[in-house]
């Protein structure tokens, strides 16, 4: 990333800006849209939102974009994002493109609506849910992009709150993708999506705090919340899709065998409007990113892993995101 970024202020009243006032932050009746990276402002329920945007360069009004929005993970922040995937959303966006957007927690969390009385979000019932929808809709509005293909991806936290949004707001999403996260449990059963909506999941089946079989999502003796298994969640999509339920499985190859992990990826296809639902399994792999770019150093080895489990080499998140939203839009 450049050392010298831009910083925007950009301050919408209530939630969504009639589309004059939004074609003024990019540049009224412009042909083509110039490049913009830095942190802009949102008014939403009596707060200022933060989220960091990420406009390619090849961006242009006459060509509408592609729309995603990644959510960090519980402690982390829009600043942090890139250091976290290596910068490889960046990356894609340049060379694909598509319109990149980081939003942020408040206090570095997510209201996904679980039990977690230690997060300031859920303690105080930020509407979390209330400020992505806004801010979607503010975004296909000020921005040229293609409304069937606004897409969510998430990690940990972020990636529960993904699984939340999609079933509150599926009608503004064509597909989701989240990371070492499951669907909180309290919604079993009364979730209910109004519009298809495709699904990926990558999860390590050696998760120390988002368990691979359910139950209580720990950090150390911190208790932040119950969730369900993977296989359940991968269920409630398939059901809700009404996708194939005799998946197709394959095994992935093991292109870095140092790292003691393996993957397989099986689909549930078929589903309503062309939907399916992915799930990446790490088989050995822990509560992290998986990225061919892996940091894996002496400090690491000896501190991070024995706290979160292994990280794969095998696939890269973002890449494997990116292709599954591409072929993803919404019917």
């Amino acid at each position: 990333m450049p050392n010298r970024i831009v910083v925007f202020s950009l301050l919408v009243l209530l939630s969504i800006p009639s589309p004059v006032r939004a074609g003024e932050g990019i540049g009224e009746q412009a042909a083509s849209v110039p490049p913009a990276k830095g942190l802009f402002q949102f008014e939403h329920d009596g707060r200022t939102r933060s989220y960091f945007l990420y406009l390619p360069s090849a961006a242009s009004r006459s060509q509408p974009l592609p729309l995603l929005l990644a959510l960090h993970g519980g402690g982390g922040s829009a600043k942090r994002w890139p250091a976290y995937t290596n910068g490889c959303f960046e990356r894609l966006a340049e060379t694909q493109p598509f319109l990149l957007v980081y939003p942020e927690g408040v206090q570095g969390h997510w209201n996904d609506e679980r039990d977690y009385p230690s997060s300031y979000a859920h303690r105080n019932e930020i509407d979390d849910l209330g400020f992505l929808t806004a801010l979607i809709d503010y975004l296909v509005t000020a921005y040229p992009v293609d409304r069937n293909r606004v897409y969510v991806a998430g990690v940990s936290n972020g990636g529960m709150m993904t699984h939340y949004l999609a079933g509150r707001a599926s009608e503004r999403i064509a597909a989701i993708a989240t990371v070492i996260a499951s669907l909180p449990e309290k919604f079993s059963g009364r979730l209910r999506p109004s519009a298809p909506v495709s699904v990926l999941m990558i999860n390590g089946t050696k998760d120390p705090l988002v368990p691979w079989d359910g139950g209580m999502v720990k950090f150390g003796r911190r208790e932040n919340g119950k969730v369900l298994s993977v296989d359940e969640t991968v269920r409630f999509w398939v059901e809700q899709n009404r996708c194939d339920t005799d998946p197709g499985v394959i095994e992935l190859p093991d292109l870095d065998p140092s790292d003691g992990t393996r993957v397989s990826k099986t689909t549930y296809g078929a589903g309503a409007r062309h939907t399916e639902v992915v799930l990446y399994s790490v088989f050995e792999g822990g509560h992290t990113w998986p990225s061919h770019e892996r940091k894996s150093g002496l400090l690491r080895k000896l501190l991070i892993d024995p706290l979160v489990g292994r990280q794969s080499g095998d696939i890269d998140a973002c890449e494997v995101i990116w292709d599954f939203f591409k072929s993803h839009p919404r019917q």
